[in-house]
């Protein structure tokens, strides 16, 4: 396995993680960011963690990029 083996393993882990762990705000956070859910249900808005996206969670941010694309 090369250098670059376990880094992309540790991002891949890190970005699962919530997924795992708390998966209702994970998906309410995707769809908030990706312009899907809509922005007037403040009952959906208490779900929605902007920390998941300061770390700069790649793979938050390309499920949120192909969302965007596919249902915009």
């Amino acid at each position: 396995m090369s250098i670059a083996g376990p880094l992309v393993l540790r991002t891949l882990a890190r970005g699962v993680e919530p997924l795992v762990c708390r998966p209702v705000c994970s998906i309410t956070t995707l769809l908030h960011y990706s312009h899907l859910l809509p922005r007037n249900l403040d009952r959906l808005s208490r779900f929605v963690r902007p920390e998941l996206l300061v770390r700069g969670n790649p793979l938050f941010l390309f499920i949120i990029n192909l969302l965007r694309c596919f249902w915009s």
